[in-house]
């Protein structure tokens, strides 16, 4: 009867170390008592409190703890099984645990995938790998519900479907001698080992437990008395929970991270550096009397500080980004600065320059290929197939994870440059050989010329004769071999190795413990021979780039973080200091029921498994809410009223708590980024001052400066018109484009790019107009000869095209583009009919201009002259194009306004345009796109451009008055250029920003919040 009651024991989490004490008072745990846990991450808490629970008992070595998560405990239980049996070397009836191996989650999803891949079914499906991650959820279910699997459960298609995978799955792993992790519990039912092992198992944190788990559980405690005590979190409030609203998930996480911090800062006794920045309550009630207590004691201790999100994988990279602003640059006193130390928790930078405390954990990880190092690895692997992508090959020469990459970085940057100019889709590793042993330089003084890449060479020729038979893709290729996953691992290892991975700098410690990592991982592709056999070399990279896709990966750390970042699960059944539950609307919370797909739902909803229902995720989500409130000193639960345009309801889950009303967080960034670096800053400069030590004397303060050289007098400028377009547009584009020559690499693109496009419309306008000459021969020809006319414009076109990029006009493609052109320059020229008679008195001529003291060579696409006097400049367009940007005070367009100036109807420059105003009368874009062919033109009213009228074409009355404007506004455009005024000034940020290559340089986006030294030291 005592072991009856005893079975049924449910005590809080605090008689944890009661149960576990030993009736010798010389020892705080028996060998012979065993903890479970629902997850790892609890097992791992639990480990830590007893270490320093121990340690707080003045103990210098103690046994450890045996505290496993569920089924760490089951695989325990069968090395334990396997030992006793080779040290016993008796038979054993029945599963013999040495003969068997068990399946790993990756061995398990690759040989579903291989069974549903040749089933009649897999034929049909689009993710064979979601299907086989459904029926390892399915197994599960059924025999963690006690389910006999060759029943006749399979009432639906699908789950007939399945019930027949499950048979197949089922027979391979009888032949290979597998045993699948969710039969486990049932095979341990016979072993040997529980006796000699413990005598007290101590259930921590489970709401419930599978009915499998729970006949493991009584058969133990049946068959050998063994005491089963399970353990909840208590139950007695320990505090008044308060919720929150926010107008936004955004402001919500970021009051959250301001909140976490305020925490931190009280416990450490710190001073708060942004208090008086915030937009809202700094120190909201919640925390006053946490304050109070941690002011009376004498020293600070590390507190444990949990937020917890229920969607938390799908918002990982957001929460860690404002996360992360707002702990840069957080101050702390010595006292804190000294505890602080104690942790451990060191990061490394990536240039080894620093290192700061880590503050706080987000739980899960990021996906493991999502690393550089390993990203790297894989691009390395992928040069070895017959066509690499150009991104692969940039990938790679950028990657200082190859040996070499810090000597010649910028060389191989060069390399890339001139790869991209091949402007090919894929390339093979013996044409980038060839191309890399033709990339060499001539020394002036010997004249002798060397490889300016050579170390790269060397890698890539070895890997040529090694793996790919030197080029010949018949010869020794590594793409037409077949081997098994180990074999393949090897293989792997080696090809690394050349390459020089994980490169020639000293790694940090996350870098090290991902290549660790990737060694584990290598050594499970291994693992599976016996389920894929013999596969290719890209199929054996594919299921290692699955296995490291399906892994997430966490930089291990000496100690805990203070702050916890967990989702609902993780934070299961644990205490801490303080709580925020973000995230709480109806829509997420409770969590929707989804019912398995490969399962009778009414079977589900009957044994009431996980997510059968509504009704389970809505008790599931209060019981959850109920654990939570209970869960530490200080509670918030918290939510949004809106997700976008989507207006969001509290979840009625929390509705009952005291809401709370807090301030508009509305500019929270600017004034919490603003308010840290200044207070930063300030604190900073006090600490020096007060230690006697001039500011200046370490640190170089540089004073706002947006200029640079002045141009000499006359300097001829590269860039023509664009010049003066870029400074109208933003100074820095203009300075860092053409003095500094700043710009990123094209991205190849096979086929015809849309500049090309631009330019063969030029090309057709030119020779057809070389030809016609004005309005009046236009109008007189027939329609056949025009086509005639036109086609061949086009043809001879398209072949000088083809004559520079043959590979990019091969076949059909010459044949539609020669089309397209005749198709666009038709119905431009119909257009051309509608407007006044002209004719064509320059093409394409190309000029030098002088402005203020500059130089511009441009070029006129086309000057028409119109009546007796009137000139117009014409400038072809094939996008979109207004006339405002003629209106605006600086200039979008200014190639137009720049002839009318500068240019007389001839083509000669003027001296003083003043002298002669009446020559150009008229500018126009000529706008030939298809579906959207327009005249868009500004002219003095003494000139008529056509006879339509249309909003587009406007007759400006001053126009002398706008040619001065435009002169004046030029002038000073060019001015600014030649004086070197470059400051960060975009016109518009969408407009100018939205596709300009220069932000990484310029960093307009932190502009906004950036500080002046000299403003922080007053």
């Amino acid at each position: 009867m005592e072991k009856e009651r005893n079975k049924s024991i449910k005590q809080p989490f605090s008689d944890l170390w009661r149960y576990c004490s030993s009736s010798d008072q010389n020892s705080d745990i028996p060998s012979r008592t065993v903890v479970l846990t629902p997850n790892r991450r609890l097992a791992v808490g639990i480990n830590h409190e007893f270490d320093q629970h121990q340690m707080s008992k003045g103990a210098h070595c103690w046994e450890s703890l045996q505290c496993w998560p569920l089924t760490g405990w089951y695989e325990e239980a069968w090395l334990r099984w396997q030992q006793a049996v080779l040290v016993s070397a008796q038979e054993v009836q029945g599963i013999d645990p040495v003969d068997w191996a068990l399946l790993s989650p990756f061995q398990e999803q690759v040989l579903w995938e291989d069974i549903i891949r040749h089933s009649a079914e897999g034929e049909n499906l689009l993710r064979v790998n979601g299907s086989a991650k459904l029926a390892t959820g399915a197994y599960g279910l059924l025999r963690g519900w006690n389910i006999d699997v060759e029943g006749d459960w399979a009432n639906t298609t699908d789950c007939a479907v399945f019930a027949g995978w499950l048979r197949i799955f089922r027979e391979r792993c009888h032949s290979l001698g597998l045993i699948c992790s969710v039969d486990l519990p049932d095979v341990l039912l016979d072993a040997p080992v529980w006796s000699r092992w413990f005598d007290r198992l101590v259930l921590v944190g489970f709401d419930e437990v599978t009915p499998q788990a729970q006949r493991l559980l009584d058969h133990l405690h049946h068959q050998f008395g063994t005491e089963l005590i399970h353990l909840g979190q208590d139950k007695a409030d320990r505090c008044s929970p308060v919720r929150v609203e926010f107008e936004t998930p955004e402001d919500e996480l970021l009051y959250c991270a301001s909140w976490a911090k305020t925490q931190l800062q009280v416990y450490l006794q710190a001073e708060l550096p942004i208090q008086a920045d915030l937009p809202i309550q700094a120190e909201p009630p919640i925390q006053t009397e946490l304050q109070g207590e941690r002011e009376q004691q004498k020293s600070p201790t590390m507190p444990n500080i949990a937020v917890v999100v229920p969607d938390l994988q799908d918002r990982r990279r957001e929460i860690e980004r404002v996360f992360r602003e707002c702990f840069d640059g957080l101050p702390f006193n010595d006292e804190s600065n000294e505890l602080l130390a104690q942790l451990g928790n060191v990061e490394d930078s990536d240039l080894g320059i620093e290192s700061t405390p880590n503050l706080f954990n987000i739980s899960g990880g990021e996906i493991f290929s999502s690393y550089a190092i390993i990203s790297s690895a894989f691009s390395f692997l992928d040069l070895l197939k017959q066509d690499v992508e150009m991104s692969t090959v940039s990938a790679c020469l950028g990657s200082p994870f190859m040996a070499g990459g810090e000597i010649e970085y910028s060389a191989r940057a060069q390399f890339d440059v001139m790869l991209r100019q091949l402007r090919r889709e894929a390339l093979f590793l013996g044409m980038v050989f060839n191309q890399s042993r033709s990339f060499v330089k001539v020394n002036e003084a010997t004249g002798e010329s060397h490889l300016v890449v050579p170390r790269f060479t060397g890698i890539v020729k070895t890997v040529l004769e090694k793996w790919l038979g030197g080029g010949d893709i018949n010869v020794n290729n590594i793409n037409r071999q077949k081997k098994t996953p180990s074999q393949w691992s090897i293989v792997i290892e080696e090809v690394l190795q050349v390459f020089g991975w994980p490169g020639d700098r000293t790694l940090s410690s996350q870098e090290f413990q991902l290549v660790s990592k990737w060694h584990e991982l290598l050594a499970e592709l291994a693992s599976i021979d016996e389920v894929v056999g013999v596969v290719g070399f890209s199929t054996a990279i594919s299921l290692l780039r699955r296995l490291c896709n399906d892994t997430r990966f966490q930089k291990e750390t000496k100690n805990q973080p203070p702050i916890q970042v967990l989702g609902v699960l993780e934070a299961a059944a644990q205490n801490f200091d303080a709580l925020w539950f973000a995230g709480l609307d109806s829509e997420t919370w409770p969590p929707s029921g989804y019912a398995h797909p490969f399962l009778p739902v009414e079977m589900q909803r009957r044994l009431n498994m996980p997510h059968s229902s509504a009704q389970r995720e809505f008790d599931f989500a209060k019981i959850m809410t109920d654990r939570y409130r209970s869960a530490a000193e200080k509670v918030v639960f918290s939510s949004a009223r809106w997700q976008g345009d989507n207006e969001l309801t509290v979840s009625s889950l929390i509705q009952p708590f005291p809401l709370d009303e807090y301030e508009n967080v509305e500019d929270k960034i600017k004034g919490q980024i603003r308010g840290c670096t200044e207070n930063f800053k300030r604190r900073q400069w006090s600490h020096l001052r007060a230690a006697g030590i001039d500011r200046h004397r370490i640190v170089e303060v540089f004073e706002r400066d947006v200029r640079g050289p002045i141009l000499e007098k006359n300097q001829s400028v590269v860039g023509g018109t664009w010049v003066l377009k870029a400074q109208a547009d933003c100074p820095f584009k203009a300075y860092a484009s053409i003095r500094l020559n700043a710009h990123s690499m094209d991205n190849p693109i096979f086929g015809i790019t849309a500049a090309e496009r631009g330019s063969s419309i030029h090309r057709v306008m030119e020779i057809f107009w070389t030809r016609c000459q004005s309005w009046e021969k236009l109008n007189q020809l027939a329609a056949a000869e025009k086509t005639d006319w036109v086609t061949e414009a086009a043809a001879r076109t398209v072949a000088e095209q083809a004559g520079k990029t043959p590979e990019h006009m091969r076949g059909s493609v010459y044949e539609i583009e020669v089309r397209r052109l005749v198709e666009t320059a038709e119905s431009w020229l119909a257009l051309e009919l509608q407007r006044t008679p002209f004719k064509v008195v320059a093409i394409e001529e190309k000029k030098q201009i002088k402005i203020s003291s500059i130089n511009l060579s441009t070029r006129a696409d086309r000057i028409d002259r119109v009546g007796e006097d009137g000139y117009v400049v014409i400038d072809y367009k094939t996008a979109e194009v207004s006339t405002q940007t003629w209106r605006d005070e600086r200039l979008d367009e200014p190639q137009l306004p720049l002839y009318c100036v500068s240019v007389d109807a001839g083509g000669d420059q003027l001296s003083n345009q003043s002298s002669n105003p009446e020559i150009i009368q008229g500018v126009m874009f000529a706008q030939i796109k298809n579906g959207k062919m327009a005249i868009k033109g500004q002219h003095s009213e003494a000139l008529t451009l056509t006879e339509k009228k249309s909003r587009d074409i406007v007759a400006d009355g001053e126009w002398d008055l706008t040619l001065s404007q435009w002169r004046d506004r030029l002038d000073s455009l060019a001015t600014e250029f030649a004086q070197g005024y470059a400051e960060v000034l975009p016109k518009s940020l969408v407009k100018s920003c939205r596709y300009c290559d220069l932000q990484p340089l310029c960093r307009v986006s932190e502009i906004e919040y950036a500080a002046d030294f000299s403003e922080v030291e007053s």
